[in-house]
């Protein structure tokens, strides 16, 4: 996935941090279940807020692994907060 100066500008807008556990709260579009997701610039397809936060943290994420959340918190987008796992 390519990281674009306007893509991490419209992530950051949508992020807002909870002081209290650490979280930074996902505020854009949310799935039922509470992860967050956001359109790729220039595609037609979405992704997880998490995925792209550590994207842009400098994480590579294959798309066979999953992305756990040690908070618990599916909004939640803090590349502190994640780790990579297999199904």
């Amino acid at each position: 996935m390519k990281i674009t100066p306007q893509l991490v500008a419209r992530f950051k807008a949508k992020v807002q941090v909870n002081v209290e556990t650490g979280c930074h709260e996902w505020t854009g579009a949310k799935l039922p279940k509470g992860y967050g997701i956001i359109k790729r610039p220039l595609e037609r397809r979405q992704v997880y807020a998490h995925r792209l936060a550590l994207a842009i943290s400098g994480v590579d994420v294959p798309e066979d692994r999953q992305v756990l959340h040690s908070c618990d918190n599916p909004s939640c987008v803090n590349p502190e907060h994640m780790r990579i796992a297999t199904p």
